[in-house]
């Protein structure tokens, strides 16, 4: 039988992904995973993290009342906790858009790595560092936080995300 259909051809296969966005993607899990053990480890060291914050408030301001102050120490926890989580989960939903090729989220990514950083820096003048496995794991993932967004704009990342996928 001979049939007037030419055989199917191979889909081309998609350009590997290159090892700079893969460094990349694994340096942002290490970084985020990194913030989230110097939260945690902040919060296990729940008494010390409220009694230095206490001290820090009745220093600046020793009319303030007890309330106030424990009120205050409570939110500062509340809000630098929420917004490092908020900005870790923002980063690995970036990381999973730039491998998939959508290189735009490059461009997020990079927003998101200056605000990850100043909130490494204010989680970092937060942290109460009794074992110092607070203060290394932020400081960690502030490094990671500035080596990873750099991979993503070498010449093989770039000319991974020009390619029209298949």
């Amino acid at each position: 039988m001979a049939g007037t259909l030419a055989p199917p051809t191979p889909a081309e296969r998609p350009p590997a992904t290159p090892r700079s966005v893969r460094l990349s993607a694994a340096l942002w899990w290490a970084g985020c995973l990194a913030g989230v053990v110097g939260v945690v480890t902040a919060l296990l060291d729940h008494a010390a993290l409220e009694a230095k914050l206490t001290a820090s408030a009745q220093e600046s301001d020793p009319a303030a009342s007890a309330d106030v102050v424990a009120d205050g120490v409570r939110a500062t926890i509340g809000l630098v906790v929420g917004t490092t989580g908020l900005l870790v989960l923002v980063s690995l939903l970036w990381v999973g858009l730039v491998l998939r090729r959508h290189g735009w989220a490059r461009w997020a990514l990079l927003v998101n790595a200056a605000l990850l950083l100043l909130a490494v820096d204010v989680t970092q003048d937060m942290v109460s560092g009794g074992a110092d496995v607070d203060r290394v794991a932020v400081l960690v993932q502030g490094a990671l936080v500035v080596l990873a967004p750099v991979l993503l704009l070498a010449r093989s990342a770039r000319t991974w995300f020009r390619r029209t996928p298949a």
